[in-house]
């Protein structure tokens, strides 16, 4: 805190209660940063200077000024340098904070102490709010040229080739996904006559298996392939679709407009 601000506002015989606890607070602040035995220091004059004028005001003598109305309080708080609404002083007044005096008034010395102990200077507000929209202006800068860093590396990707259309990507997948399904089908099919005749051919080697009945499932071989393939083919679907996220495999060869990139 500077010495010579301090003492000037020590000695300030004009009403300044919302100077002194502003400089009580910047005293505060620099006692956080830096707690050094000349920053205490400064900070306990500081706030006894508050306290000081506080306890003077409120000992005024009785031609000190009186506002009838709440109105007229509050009117007079925000004049001296105080942040404060009028619901809030209304609420206070009921909870007891604003000394009144035998009449019901609020005196002069009375809503300064009052000030002191729950309202807060309006430099102190202004200088809060204008450091905050300066964080929030930083911040949407820094994401504003964060996005328009990574929508300059999409771009660049996309014509060195590394990136393609999410259309495009999808109908790939899908016609990748629906050769593999065909060629799935088709092992199947080849597979059912094949699989039939061997298990055909062992029953009828069997000892003790009569030529009769041997020749019998040698005729019935056929009429077992259809429906040995439909098993193998539904087995297989099950298979496929444990791999499709929406249970099937739909190719999709109409013209696409180029979407975002996959």
């Amino acid at each position: 805190m500077d010495e010579q601000l301090l003492a000037l506002a020590e000695q300030s015989a004009k009403n300044d209660l919302a100077f002194l606890i502003k400089a009580k607070e910047e005293a505060k602040k620099r006692m956080k940063d830096d707690p050094s035995p000349e920053n205490i220091k400064a900070f306990e004059r500081a706030k006894s200077a508050v306290e000081s004028e506080a306890a003077r005001l409120q000992a005024a003598p009785v031609s000190a000024r009186v506002y009838k109305t709440q109105l007229d309080a509050v009117a007079f708080l925000k004049g001296s340098g105080f942040k404060v609404a009028k619901s809030k002083f209304n609420a206070d007044v009921k909870r007891g904070k604003v000394p009144r005096n035998s009449e019901g008034h609020f005196e002069e010395g009375a809503l300064l102490g009052y000030a002191a102990a729950n309202l807060t200077p309006l430099s102190s507000v202004e200088d809060r709010a204008a450091s905050e929209a300066m964080v929030n202006r930083m911040s949407a800068d820094a994401e504003l040229k964060q996005f328009q860093a990574q929508r300059q590396k999409l771009k660049l990707e996309r014509e060195q080739g590394l990136l393609m259309p999410r259309a495009d990507h999808e109908r790939d997948l899908a016609v990748r996904a629906q050769l593999f399904r065909n060629e799935i089908e088709g092992r199947d099919r080849r597979t059912a006559p094949k699989l039939v005749e061997l298990v055909v051919s062992r029953l009828a080697a069997l000892d003790g298996v009569p030529p009769e009945v041997a020749g019998q499932l040698r005729d019935a071989a056929p009429n077992l392939v259809p429906e040995v393939t439909e098993f193998l083919l539904r087995d297989s679907g099950d298979l496929m679709d444990a791999w499709s996220s929406d249970r099937a495999f739909v190719v999709e060869l109409a013209d696409e407009p180029a979407g975002d990139a996959a």
